[in-house]
């Protein structure tokens, strides 16, 4: 299985070629909802965290719930 590539003349952050970053870039905070598993949150932790490196102004973090908070109950 072949990995996934963006389209061609597209570029990703790690090419630091994305959206322009400088001094004054305001840091950016985006925040998720997952299931209190670790198969559910590990790996959007560890993700998040690469992302943070490679992005250096956005970080995301990720609040959890049970799995039946996570589909019963209002976010």
């Amino acid at each position: 299985m072949g990995t996934a590539r963006p389209p061609e003349g597209a570029h990703t952050v790690a090419e630091g070629k994305g959206s322009p970053v400088n001094d004054k870039t305001e840091p950016i905070t985006l925040k998720g909802l997952t299931w209190a598993h670790p198969r559910g949150y590990d790996p959007l932790v560890a993700c998040a965290s690469r992302y943070a490196q490679l992005s250096g102004h956005v970080r995301i973090e990720w609040r959890q719930r049970s799995l039946h908070d996570f589909g019963a109950a209002p976010i």
